[in-house]
């Protein structure tokens, strides 16, 4: 028999062209290939291992090859070259199988652990991936490599998702993550860039899905989300550390605004922080508020060697007032006045307490007396501005009392005040000559103001006193009124060392001045006493403008008036007094 397939009993054998038996080799028939053992037998219906690869032949000898198979129950895989699949993955018609050592196919629907890594397989075999997968009650989502996600953060679409290390899906709930807190939907997603409740608590997430703490701005209100990320929406005060702040029913800050809790005021930062053991401007109007936190009203406050009073709208007072049977006098910027001074041209004295406790008679018009027409002449000091021309005009000239738009003028000015840029203003203040004047006319009653140089002059022709030309005796007594070439001023009286205090216009404000002692020296009694009355009582001017020193030549080569004592008379004695007395007589002291 030669070149054919022959069958002896049982078994196949396949006979060459030459008669001989093929033996030990493979040979292919048509498209199947078959295997003819050492003793020349088909192999058939088993599993034949040849040089390390597995192969699978048929009731009928053929290799099986690119397909499935069934074996006493179990599934194999033989490729296109026949080779059966074993201990590995293998795809079969667009899916993966799993082939065990003995390269039986896996076919068990569920999990399955190689090594640690879990896979899903459904019930034909192949593995679940690139997909999600529910078991029970838990999503796990299969990698297409067919690996469980686990321990890491996954990207669906826009939505964000976290695979718990044993794979399950996060969800209804909150989570950490590298302390960062997040909080995961009923299906899953990461919650982002929204407010949401859970509970009856809110929270909120940012873009990323980090849960808030702390303030937060949502359009113009600021929320504060506090350690457990739970929007606060308690409402009223909520203490942070050692800084207060107030709650709205909707959780939100009060801000840059005041607040009444109660019967107090408050009055919160544009931070939303409490202003508290501060002072707070607001217009015109000052506030101060106690430590913790409430504005004052209604009390005096005491802040060094300073006194305020709140009124019940807690405004700082400013001005005159009656409380607890005492008088005081709050200045503009608040503190009671606590010194002897005049106020609108009247002299009070208050003790340390702020109390009133003495009120001079104010000066008086028509009383022709030296005291008089110094305290007169006093009105206009430390609140009256040098203005070129001032009281020349009709009105103040002829005026009797201050104008009060002296005052106006002067508080509406600060240090930079240049009088050349407010020559002929008449009404806001006095040059030299309109403020003697003006002074004159108060106790006069007539007509008194001219130039300055021959204003001694003038008054002798009135008739009013004695007149010098060009005098040097340096000899001065209390009420003279004086002239220099362009400059006029009324004396209050001369020291031991031949100086004088004297009372002028001078730019840029009315004010006392000394002048050098007769041997030209600038530590006069006079400089000192001008300097010590000013700086008491006229503490704004004298701040502001300091104060003038009056050289020699306001001694010597003068034009001297002296009032005589039938038309000035002296019932207090003035002119035996030295003017420290003169000046302790005037400010009750």
């Amino acid at each position: 028999v030669q070149g054919q397939w022959l069958k002896d009993k049982n078994d196949w054998y396949y006979m060459n062209d030459d008669g001989t038996m093929k033996s030990a080799e493979w040979f292919q028939d048509g498209i199947d290939w078959y295997y003819l053992r050492d003793w020349g037998g088909m192999l058939h219906d088993q599993f034949y291992t040849y040089n390390g690869n597995t192969y699978y032949f048929r009731g009928w000898g053929g290799m099986m090859y690119s397909a499935s198979f069934q074996v006493n129950g179990k599934w194999y895989t033989a490729d296109s070259k026949g080779v059966v699949s074993s201990g590995g993955w293998v795809l079969i018609d667009g899916k993966y199988y799993y082939h065990q050592a003995d390269g039986g196919i896996y076919r068990k629907k569920g999990w399955l652990n190689l090594n640690g890594t879990y896979y899903y397989l459904n019930a034909d075999g192949s593995r679940v991936q690139g997909q999600w997968l529910k078991d029970g009650n838990d999503w796990y989502y299969m990698n297409e490599d067919g690996t469980m996600k686990s321990a890491e953060w996954f990207q669906d679409g826009v939505d964000w998702y976290y695979l718990r290390d044993w794979g399950g899906m996060l969800h209804d709930q909150f989570y950490t993550y590298e302390g960062n807190r997040y909080y995961f939907r009923g299906w899953g997603g990461m919650m982002y860039d929204m407010k949401f409740q859970v509970g009856n608590k809110w929270y909120k997430a940012n873009s990323d899905g980090t849960l808030v703490k702390g303030w937060t701005q949502e359009g113009d209100k600021f929320y504060y989300y506090d350690d457990q990320y739970t929007l606060y929406r308690q409402k009223g005060w909520l203490k942070l550390g050692n800084v207060y702040y107030y709650i709205n029913a909707d959780g939100s800050r009060v801000q840059g605004q005041w607040l009444k809790d109660g019967i107090d005021l408050y009055y919160m930062n544009a931070d939303g922080t409490m202003k508290s053991a501060e002072w707070y401007k607001e217009g015109n109007d000052w506030y101060y508020f106690r430590d913790w936190g409430a504005a004052l009203y209604d009390t005096l406050f005491y802040e060094g060697e300073n006194i305020y009073y709140f009124e019940s709208d807690c405004k700082m007072a400013r001005g005159w007032y009656e409380l607890d049977g005492y008088t005081y006098y709050f200045r503009d910027w608040g503190g009671a006045m606590n010194i002897p001074c005049v106020i609108d041209g009247v002299r009070y004295v208050f003790d340390s307490n702020g109390h009133l406790v003495e009120k001079d008679l104010d000066a008086e018009v028509g009383v022709k007396t030296v005291k008089n027409f110094l305290k007169n002449a006093l009105l206009p000091v430390g609140n009256t501005l040098y203005v070129w021309a001032g009281g020349h005009d009709d009105a103040d000239a002829t005026r009797y009392g201050v104008n009060p738009q002296w005052e106006k003028f002067f508080n509406s000015q600060d240090e930079n005040y240049n009088y050349t840029q407010h020559r002929y203003e008449y009404g806001n203040g006095l040059d030299c000559s309109g403020y003697v004047g003006w002074a004159v006319h108060q106790v006069m009653e007539d007509w008194a103001t001219t130039t300055s140089t021959i204003m001694p002059r003038y008054y002798y022709q009135k008739g009013w006193g004695s007149y010098r030309e060009n005098d040097t005796s340096m000899k001065f007594q209390t009420g003279d009124v004086v002239s220099m070439s362009g400059h006029v001023w009324i004396v209050i009286g001369q020291c031991s060392d031949g100086s004088a205090v004297i009372m002028h216009a001078t730019p840029p404000y009315v004010q006392i001045s000394g002048t050098v002692s007769s041997s030209g020296s600038t530590n006069s009694e006079a400089i000192q006493l001008a300097k010590q009355y000013m700086s008491k009582y006229y503490p704004v001017g004298y701040e502001r403008y300091g104060n003038r020193i009056a050289s020699k030549s306001y001694m010597t080569g003068v034009n001297h008036f002296t009032w005589s004592s039938s038309v000035l008379a002296d019932p207090d004695g003035y002119r035996n007094m030295t003017p420290a007395q003169i000046l302790a007589d005037l400010f009750g002291e």
